[in-house]
């Protein structure tokens, strides 16, 4: 059986372009973001969309800071976060104690970088021994480097990714897209053990290389009869979270209370939320959601990688977010913000790519 699961996984990668490399899936988008560019009269468009994170980072502005911005007006709907700094690195076992008994906090906590995308290295810990392990493992920095990872109050919920965007010339903003991201759970049957679990399940084994890894000290576990056993813990597609597109949840409740969050950033247009809602009629509420992340231009909307969609569909979905993002930077150089220029433009792409890989 495993090697007819093998087969169907390569192939669905193959021909589903949601689990395709960025670079092969983004190819013709990047030429359209060119040509764009090109039409504008600046390379640098992205620079600008979102002038207010220019000096922090035009793809992905460290975290904490971002969080820090919001928690300004609204503080309940932002969780509690501690920058890891390397000056401090072996201080930071008492740091974290501190910050949890400061914030009354209990395990599970997160653990992530402050500069990153897709989900890459972020943990979730049980326990402190677990905690003190993810602290370890985190690579050492240079002492003129910020903090570049972090601790964040782990928030139990439904996690959605909402995609909002305004143009500088309007005061109303929009919710462009918005995504519910599910877990993968598997049943046990009593016979069975997870790994046998794992590569039945029709989508758990496309992504099986991440799965085995991940749970390879229980894969000869046998999960009791009708036990349900979650697979996936954080909801990042690269981990195997499934994105299902929800925008029919769009309220204009959600869209008042997303739009004035936004404008708690100056200088903020364009960009995903990461929220963590208590139920679905909260989320169309506005209420009782914890915002994880705010994501700048590099932001995917979620909808993009609905399981069901066509190439056309996603081709379609990007393209309109491209040609938003640099109707938005036109709008900012209007109004007198000026783009990096290109020499700049590159060497910062190149260290941004370099940090989010």
């Amino acid at each position: 059986m495993y090697l007819t699961r093998k087969i169907y996984s390569r192939w669905i990668k193959i021909t589903h372009y949601e689990f395709w490399p960025t670079a092969i899936f983004y190819a013709p988008g990047i030429i359209y973001y060119l040509w764009r560019c090109w039409r504008n009269g600046y390379l640098g468009l992205l620079s600008v969309a979102n002038p207010g994170m220019l000096k922090v980072g035009i793809f992905q502005a460290p975290k904490v800071g971002v969080l820090n911005q919001l928690a300004q007006k609204y503080p309940e709907h932002i969780p509690n976060s501690l920058s890891l700094v390397e000056a401090e690195r072996n201080n930071w076992p008492k740091l974290t104690d501190a910050f949890m008994k400061l914030h009354e906090l209990k395990f599970p906590i997160i653990v992530k970088p402050q500069i990153g995308q897709r989900g890459a290295d972020i943990k979730l810990a049980d326990s402190r021994e677990q905690l003190l392990e993810c602290l370890a493992d985190i690579p050492k920095l240079s002492k003129h480097q910020d903090a570049l990872y972090m601790l964040q109050e782990f928030t139990p919920g439904i996690e959605y990714g909402v995609h909002y965007a305004r143009l500088p010339n309007e005061d109303k903003g929009w919710i462009f897209s918005l995504g519910r991201k599910d877990s993968i759970f598997l049943q046990g049957d009593g016979v069975n053990n997870l790994k046998h679990l794992i590569m039945k399940h029709p989508r758990a084994c496309i992504m099986y290389k991440v799965h085995l890894a991940k749970h390879k000290d229980k894969l000869d576990w046998v999960p009791a009869k009708e036990e349900e056993f979650k697979l996936v813990e954080i909801g990042t597609h690269s981990r195997g979270a499934i994105f299902n597109d929800s925008r029919n949840l769009i309220t204009q409740d959600l869209s008042n209370k997303i739009d004035a969050l936004s404008k708690g950033y100056p200088g903020f247009f364009i960009g995903r939320y990461d929220i963590l809602a208590f139920s679905e009629k909260d989320l169309q509420a506005g209420k009782n959601f914890k915002v994880v992340e705010l994501n700048s231009v590099m932001g995917e909307p979620p909808h993009m990688y609905h399981p069901s969609n066509t190439l056309w569909q996603g081709y379609v979905a990007l393209f309109q977010y491209i040609k938003l993002v640099t109707v938005i930077a036109k709008e900012n150089i209007l109004l007198g913000n000026q783009p990096l220029p290109w020499r700049e433009f590159i060497n910062t792409t190149r260290k941004s790519y370099n940090q989010l890989t």
